[in-house]
């Protein structure tokens, strides 16, 4: 009787440490694969940023709404991106969602403008996720337009 239950303790106490090491080799494995992942390009925190291409000044031609323009999303972009051009809070245009190294070069603005310089422009980017199309981060940003 006192042969099973010392047979029994032993067995306990192999179990608890066979636990135990297993647990502590886990955590020790668990922590390298943290530092990896934090160390890696892909998953770091500012792999996910986004290029956004900059403008100073748009220049459009005066009485048509036929344009031509240059707006494109970064090759080195993960996101869609749509592009709205704004003028005193009213929309002039907005675009589709385009993907990473594509280019928009014709739009139609919403009303054809008169000559001038506008400096109340806004072009505003909006950025979607290329696999859940969850909305991202985006920026307005103040353009003059130069319309001739």
């Amino acid at each position: 009787m006192i042969k099973k239950k010392t047979t029994r303790i032993a067995l306990l106490l192999l179990a608890a440490v066979a636990v135990f090491s297993l647990s502590f080799i886990g955590a020790r494995v668990g922590l390298t694969s943290s530092r990896a992942a934090a160390e890696s390009d892909d998953l770091s925190p500012a792999a996910p940023s986004i290029a956004l291409p900059g403008y100073d000044e748009i220049s459009l031609k005066a009485g048509q709404t036929e344009q031509e323009v240059y707006f494109y999303n970064p090759k080195s972009n993960r996101c869609f991106m749509e592009f709205s051009l704004l003028l005193d809070g009213e929309t002039l245009y907005s675009s589709d969602r385009i993907a990473p190294n594509t280019k928009i070069e014709h739009i139609t603005i919403a009303k054809p403008l008169s000559h001038g310089s506008y400096t109340g422009a806004i072009l505003q980017y909006s950025c979607y996720d290329l696999y859940s199309q969850q909305e991202l981060n985006g920026a307005e940003v103040a353009v003059n337009l130069e319309v001739e």
